[in-house]
């Protein structure tokens, strides 16, 4: 199990049960799959895909916290806290996968993550390039810049 805690500092446990899974997919959210419109890839560039797949896991401790709606979750999580629960949720992930025996999921999920990581810096990077012209920016590997589907496809050949 996974914990994060958000802006009022309560703590959220974060645990993935199958049930959750067939929930998230059906609103659209494949949250174990493997390509470039899964959750991993998708949770950076959709800001919400993060709070609403928490919203739904999280649901069951709403009223311990003394929460009623999702919204009353939404409203304690800052970009901190989203990027806690972001972590918190792709452990879950992956403790899921190791867990159930899909080992190649689970390289493949950390694969994934890495590539994400690295997409962000190099996004990063380039934006304090374009605000800061002055300065020169970091070198970055054009592998990083590929396409997502370029990046997937490497991810899982290798």
């Amino acid at each position: 199990m996974s914990y994060f805690t958000d802006l009022k500092g309560r703590r959220w446990e974060v645990n993935l049960t199958f049930g959750d899974i067939i929930r998230l997919k059906n609103i659209g959210i494949d949250i174990l799959g493997m390509d470039d419109d899964s959750f991993v890839m998708r949770g950076m560039d959709e800001i919400e895909v993060v709070p609403v797949t928490l919203g739904i896991l999280l649901e069951r401790q709403r009223e311990k916290h003394g929460l009623k709606t999702d919204q009353d979750v939404y409203d304690a999580f800052d970009a901190e806290t989203i990027t806690r629960a972001e972590k918190s949720l792709t452990d879950a992930i992956l403790h899921f996968f190791r867990t159930t025996g899909q080992l190649v999921r689970c390289s493949v999920m950390e694969k994934l993550i890495k590539a994400r990581d690295q997409l962000k810096a190099v996004q990063a990077a380039d934006v304090e390039a374009m605000l800061n012209p002055e300065t020169k920016p970091k070198d970055s590997s054009n592998a990083v810049r590929k396409s997502p589907a370029k990046r997937v496809s490497r991810a899982q050949t290798s």
